[in-house]
């Protein structure tokens, strides 16, 4: 679920970022950062930042997230379980 957070620096709603639907250079970049990480995901978030030419830039790439979300998507967490199934062989 491609999303862009907008910068708050309350720490109160850092674990609820308002959901803000991202242009296709950002998904593009994202795409192109988890490509190069070089293995299966069930999960990535890619921070990036646009630098004082407005290029973007990447800040992070974390491809783990304890608390992915859920509540976010319906049906969210059925589809990461069925993809950890189908990872393992089961499906």
């Amino acid at each position: 679920m491609p999303y862009r957070r907008r910068r708050v620096f309350d720490p109160a709603f850092e674990d609820r970022p308002p959901l803000i639907e991202i242009t296709a250079e950002e998904a593009g970049m994202a795409r192109a950062a988890i490509a190069a990480a070089g293995f299966d995901h069930l999960y990535a978030r890619v921070d990036m930042v646009r630098d004082e030419r407005g290029v973007l830039r990447l800040m992070e790439l974390e491809m783990f997230e304890p608390t992915l979300y859920f509540g976010e998507k319906p049906g969210s967490a059925k589809l990461f379980a069925d993809r950890v199934v189908e990872l393992l062989g089961g499906g």
